[in-house]
C-alpha cells in the first residue's frame, strides 16, 4: 500500500520540476532589513503608499527584495504580531515584485484581517505608492 503512493509522490515532485502546474507559484526571496540607516533613508526618502490596513514606504534596489517589517505593540500582543508578520511575509513571497527596499507598517486593523484581506490591502499600497 506504501508502494504506489511513494510513486504518486514521486510523480508530482518530478512534475512540478519540469513544468508549473495552474496551483504552483515561484517564491520569491525576501531578505530583510536589518541595518538602522535603510529603516532611516527609506523614512526619509522612500515613496510612500498606503491602504486601510498598511502604510509603505519604498526605494528602488538594484538587486534583490528587502522588506522590514514593523509591527507596533498597540497591534496586539506577541502572537498577533508575528502573526500578522507571518502573513505579509508570506503575501509578499508569492508576489511577482521588482527590486526593492521596502518598510511596512501595520496599523491595529490588521489584527483583524485574514490572509486574503491582507493580501489586497498589500497590493492597493503597492499600487498607490507606484510599486508596479
Amino acid at each position: 500500500m506504501t508502494e504506489p503512493r511513494d510513486k504518486l509522490l514521486e510523480a508530482r515532485v518530478v512534475s512540478n520540476e519540469n513544468k508549473t502546474s495552474q496551483g504552483s507559484f515561484k517564491a520569491a526571496k525576501l531578505e530583510g532589513l536589518t541595518k538602522d540607516w535603510r529603516f532611516r533613508r527609506l523614512r526619509n526618502k522612500g515613496k510612500p503608499g498606503r491602504s486601510h490596513i498598511f502604510g509603505l514606504k519604498w526605494l528602488p534596489a538594484k538587486q534583490g527584495v528587502f522588506v522590514g517589517i514593523i509591527v507596533s505593540k498597540k497591534v496586539g500582543n506577541a502572537v498577533v504580531r508575528n502573526r500578522i508578520r507571518r502573513r505579509v511575509r508570506e503575501a509578499l513571497r508569492r508576489m511577482d515584485l521588482p527590486p526593492l527596499e521596502a518598510t511596512i507598517i501595520a496599523n491595529p486593523d490588521a489584527a483583524k484581517a485574514r490572509y486574503p484581506e491582507v493580501v489586497k490591502a498589500l497590493l492597493n499600497a503597492m499600487r498607490k505608492a507606484g510599486v508596479k
